[in-house]
């Protein structure tokens, strides 16, 4: 016997094996649509408040004042990343759980607040909660602290910047005026010929056009450490949802029985190959 006829035969041997033990088969879709069943019934009724925002393009939000409604991919994952910070998560506690007794953690909202990023770069932000209410303050509050997270962001990753460049600023600007200085004594107390003072003139011309560069530098750095962007832009506001969310009872079905039938499948396949090696393809049941 061949190698393809002897994989033909393991194959009929094991169909053959769940024609067999089709009755735990058929036990395992009723059970699995009974237990999925089960869950549906059992989960908690949950209420979802959702709004869609764009991402602003910060760069043109520069020159046009936020004017700007639309981003780039960039833009949005980036505000994406914001959404999902402890700044706007300790946000949302601070005003929608102030007591503690929602047990409104870090993890929860997580877990709670759902966003993704859809074709035309707009983001669904959405909260599920047994209680509209609830809902409803967390999406409202996640949006409303936005502007002042990523404004937070940028100041925390501009700042060190910014103290770098206004070191390197003053120290260059102290060494133009130490060679000004120079320049001016040598010029007033002795007679240098032509080529000293062209050398002096032109080492001076070019620490200042350094000293200018920097002192830009610094100056942008501490205007985007100071600047308060707008990121984004409500394109649907979040309301209060009055109608729960449906339970899902079909999904539910059809993943218990997917999961028990994945359980039986493995279970019966493990027992199948014992079998077929302690017995060598015969007399399988």
């Amino acid at each position: 016997m061949n190698k393809e006829s002897s994989e033909k035969e393991i194959v009929l041997l094991f169909f053959n094996f769940l024609h067999k033990n089709r009755f735990f088969l058929v036990v395992a879709i009723f059970a699995g649509g009974f237990l999925g069943l089960l869950k549906a019934v059992m989960s908690p009724v949950l209420y979802e408040s959702k709004a869609v925002i764009f991402p602003v393009n910060t760069t043109d939000n520069d020159k046009l004042g936020g004017a700007s409604p639309f981003g780039m991919e960039m833009h949005a994952d980036q505000l994406i990343q914001v959404l999902r910070s402890d700044i706007i998560m300790d946000s949302v506690r601070k005003y929608c759980d102030p007591d503690g007794s929602r047990h409104f953690t870090r993890d929860y909202l997580r877990n709670t607040i759902s966003m993704y990023r859809n074709q035309w770069l707009s983001i669904e932000v959405s909260a599920k909660s047994g209680n509209p209410e609830d809902a409803l303050c967390i999406v409202q509050h996640v949006i409303a602290h936005t502007n002042d997270a990523y404004n937070e962001v940028i100041r925390q990753a501009t700042i060190p910047l910014m103290e770098n460049a206004k070191s390197v600023y003053f120290t260059h600007k102290k060494e133009l005026e130490m060679l000004a200085d120079s320049f001016r004594v040598i010029s007033g107390d002795f007679m240098p010929d032509d080529k000293k003072i062209l050398t002096m003139n032109q080492l001076w011309e070019a620490k200042q056009k350094k000293v200018l560069e920097l002192e830009s530098k610094y100056e942008s750095l501490r205007t985007k450490a100071e600047k308060r962007f707008v990121p984004l832009f409500v394109l649907n506001k979040p309301e209060l949802p009055v109608h729960p969310l449906g339970k899902n009872y079909v999904k539910n079905i059809l993943a218990g029985i997917v999961l028990m039938l994945f359980a039986v499948l493995s279970f019966l396949t493990v027992r199948y190959q014992y079998l077929y090696w302690k017995y060598e393809g015969t007399n399988i049941s």
